[in-house]
């Protein structure tokens, strides 16, 4: 992904679920949708791009629990080099990445230190999410003649993840997010060359990423 899907994603859809503790009204319920960017550092994907929903439970005080159904998408970048081979770049001189997605479902817990008539809310999340990645199969030249033939098995991660952040309240149902994130993702992929039968795995790796969002309090 390129710097201007990266602006894409903060123009056109950077929208998070802010804390709802601060916030009046009757219902303590509230319902939005979460975009964001994060950066693995180039194992398995350099940036990524994720939107999902978010449903949320006041508990009171400034406390939340809620459950998140997320998709993330990303390049699974050079995944011939976790095997051991090299692309001909004398053929093909770009990298031969794998499009990738996950799909997350989480539950989360959120405190959030303020009230309505503060215009700025700190606020911060913990979250537990199983995920499910699928990674496209890829071919192209190798170095020494011959193809790759590139085969993904990412099984299921268990995902541990922090949020911490600011909300701007612009009145008792309408408020603004910015935080920072960082998800821990506890994997073992398994790749294969089909070709050449070389093998090899993705271990456990992290995403630091930002997120902006509206959200709108039912019975704010």
């Amino acid at each position: 992904m390129n710097a201007a899907r990266w602006s894409a994603v903060f123009l056109s859809c950077a929208c998070a679920v802010p804390p709802i503790g601060a916030l009046a009204g009757d219902s303590p319920w509230s319902l939005g949708l979460r975009a964001g960017i994060s950066t693995a550092g180039g194992v398995p994907s350099n940036d990524a791009y994720t939107m999902g929903l978010a449903l949320r439970y006041h508990l009171g005080e400034g406390r939340n629990v809620g459950v998140a159904l997320e998709r993330m998408q990303y390049d699974f970048e050079r995944p011939w080099r976790i095997v051991g081979v090299e692309q001909d770049k004398s053929i093909e001189p770009d990298d031969i990445d794998a499009a990738a997605t996950s799909t997350g479902l989480s539950v989360f817990y959120e405190r959030a230190y303020g009230g309505p008539h503060q215009r700025w809310v700190p606020y911060w999340s913990a979250a537990l999410a199983v995920a499910s990645p699928d990674a496209d199969p890829v071919t192209g030249p190798a170095v020494g003649g011959g193809t790759f033939d590139m085969r993904t098995d990412p099984g299921t991660e268990i995902v541990p993840g922090l949020r911490a952040g600011y909300q701007l309240n612009f009145g008792a149902a309408l408020s603004a997010d910015f935080s920072l994130t960082v998800n821990h993702h506890f994997a073992d992929w398994k790749v294969e060359d089909r070709q050449s039968g070389n093998t090899g795995t993705v271990d456990n790796y992290t995403h630091y990423g930002l997120q902006l969002g509206l959200v709108y309090r039912f019975g704010g």
